[in-house]
C-alpha cells in the first residue's frame, strides 16, 4: 500500500514513516521540501521514497500524491508560529488529497481551546483544519488522531531545567493535574495500525492516551534512574509559563490551560488500536542516557 507522510523529516512524520517502512504491506513516500537533508537521506536509507512538495503548492502536493491510497499528514506551528499559515498549509493537503482520489488521509489533530480561553495557535489552527476536513468528508475518507503529551518532550523542549547544582525540575505547568502522556513510536503504531484497520475509524477523531500521570509522578520515575542528581517537580503555572521570554510561550501556555481542564482520554481506546502501548516507567529506563544527555546541555553536574 503506497502512503504519503507529509512531513516526514520531522519528529512525528518520521516516527509515522519509519513505522509504516517496518510493516512491509506499506510503501513511504517521503515528502520533503528539501530532499538534500541528512534527515531526508535517512529516510532514504531505510527504504522511503523521498519526493519533494510544499505545502504552499497544491499542484506539487497532486504529484507526489498521485496513486496513493493513503496520506498522513501532520503541519508545523512551531516552524513559523502562524494560526493561518498552518490553516492554509493543512487545507492544500485535503484538496491535493481529494483531487489524486485518495482512499484514506489521517491527519495528526488536535482539540481547539475553549471560547473563553486563551488561544493556542498550535491546537486551533489543527481543529480548524479538521473542520475543513469534515466539509470535504463526501470526497475523502480520514481519520483524524490527536496526540497526548509525548514522552520524548522531557528529553527536549520540557527537559529537566537545572534549578541548583544537581537538582532539576521539570517545566511544564500541569501543577496537580494528570496529563494524558505516550511515546511517539506507539503512536505511530496506532496510525499503522488505523491504515491497516480503516473500517473501525474512518470519519472519527482518536484521542490516544497510554497513560495519564502528574508531573511529579513523572519525576519520581525519573529519580529512580539516576544516583548523581535529582529530578523534582517545583509547581509552574500557565500564565507564569507565558511570561517566559521566547516566541511561542503564550501559545504553550494557552495549551496547557485547555489540558489542566481537558477530559481525562479512554486509555482503554488506544489499546484497542496497538495493545502493545509502552509504559512511561520503561520508557525513561530505556531512554535514560537521552534523558542524560539533555541534562548535561544544562549543568555542571560532575560527570
Amino acid at each position: 500500500m503506497p502512503v504519503v507522510v507529509i512531513g516526514a523529516t520531522g519528529t512525528v512524520g518520521g516516527a509515522v514513516a519509519r513505522a509504516l517502512l517496518k510493516d512491509h504491506r506499506f510503501t513511504v513516500r517521503a515528502v520533503t521540501r528539501t530532499p538534500s537533508t541528512d534527515q531526508a537521506r535517512a529516510l532514504a536509507e531505510e527504504g522511503a521514497v523521498v519526493v519533494a512538495a510544499d505545502l504552499n503548492d497544491t499542484r506539487s502536493l497532486c504529484r507526489v500524491m498521485e496513486g496513493a491510497a493513503g496520506v498522513f499528514l501532520t503541519t508545523n506551528f512551531w516552524e513559523h508560529l502562524s494560526k493561518q499559515r498552518e490553516i492554509a498549509h493543512g487545507m492544500n493537503a485535503v484538496d491535493a488529497a481529494v483531487m489524486s482520489n485518495v482512499h484514506h488521509f489521517i491527519m495528526h489533530g488536535s482539540d481547539p481551546t475553549g471560547a473563553d480561553e486563551p488561544k493556542c495557535g498550535y491546537m486551533d489552527a489543527k481543529a480548524a483544519i479538521e473542520v475543513y476536513l469534515r466539509e470535504t468528508s463526501e470526497s475523502l475518507p480520514f481519520t483524524v488522531v490527536k496526540f497526548p503529551f509525548l514522552y520524548e518532550n522531557i528529553t527536549s523542549f520540557f527537559k529537566p531545567h537545572l534549578i541548583s547544582p544537581g537538582l532539576y525540575t521539570l517545566p511544564i505547568p500541569m501543577e496537580s493535574v494528570p496529563l494524558d502522556i505516550m511515546a511517539l513510536q506507539d503512536i505511530a503504531r496506532c496510525v499503522v495500525n488505523i491504515f491497516l484497520r480503516p473500517k473501525n475509524h474512518m470519519f472519527r477523531a482518536v484521542s490516544l492516551a497510554g497513560e495519564r500521570m502528574t508531573v511529579q509522578h513523572m519525576a519520581d520515575h525519573l529519580n529512580k534512574l539516576f544516583d548523581d542528581r535529582t529530578i523534582t517537580y517545583v509547581k509552574i503555572t500557565p500564565p507564569d509559563f507565558a511570561t517566559f521570554d521566547f516566541q511561542g510561550s503564550q501559545d504553550i501556555a494557552a495549551m496547557f490551560t485547555f489540558l489542566q481542564k481537558a477530559q481525562p482520554r479512554d486509555t482503554r481506546v488506544t489499546r484497542r488500536i496497538f495493545h502493545s502501548v509502552t509504559i512511561f516507567d520503561k520508557w525513561a529506563m530505556d531512554n535514560r542516557d537521552k534523558l542524560l544527555a539533555a541534562m548535561r546541555g544544562d549543568d555542571d553536574t560532575p560527570r
